[in-house]
């Protein structure tokens, strides 16, 4: 009974933001099957970002679960999407900044045509943008917000429908994972 209790422990801990969990759930996650997540497993081009299981929050209560990578740290934030072409199962990535901000987002080296939504502390979004490749990295378009935000969700673009942040929809703050880093 105890090794069930610290196994429901362990897979609960699983579900936490990627910027909350303690060495031992990290650890843990290594060696957990990817269905247990409902996320693809790890893999190139995506080794080194992490995975996160977030929550669409409907007007009408409903909950619906996504799976995203996860940008959370200067040096994912500033790599993200470059250079891939194909999201290889999961729903889209999700930009986490310490703070909020304003800053914009661009396509340099990008090759995949992408919709940005910019989502504020309570997971409202704020603005949203259809971004150009731009695979060349030279003299590149900036999206700005039109207003601060926390979070940042790109998904191929034109699909933030599929995805379901639309219509009163807002994503769950409290599934959405913390950045690791103290700056932007």
């Amino acid at each position: 009974m105890a090794a069930l209790a610290i196994a429901v422990v362990l897979v609960a801990g699983a579900c936490v933001p990627t910027g909350e969990r303690p060495e031992l759930v990290d650890e843990f996650l290594d060696d957990l099957p990817a269905e247990a997540l409902d996320c693809p497993g790890p893999g190139d081009p995506f080794a080194e970002f992490g995975a996160s299981e977030v929550s669409l929050l409907g007007p009408d209560g409903s909950v619906e679960s996504r799976c995203v990578l996860v940008a959370d740290t200067p040096e994912l934030r500033r790599r993200g999407l470059m250079e891939v072409e194909d999201l290889a199962g999961y729903d889209g990535m999700i930009f986490s900044f310490p703070d909020d901000t304003t800053g914009s987002f661009w396509m340099g080296n990008t090759v995949l045509p992408l919709t940005i939504a910019f989502v504020d502390g309570s997971g409202s979004v704020v603005s949203t943008a259809d971004m150009e490749p731009c695979p060349d990295g030279v003299d590149c378009t900036f999206y700005p917000p039109e207003a601060p935000y926390r979070w940042a969700l790109e998904v191929p673009r034109g699909e933030l429908g599929s995805f379901g942040l639309v219509d009163g929809h807002r994503l769950d703050p409290d599934t959405l994972p913390l950045a690791r880093d103290g700056s932007l």
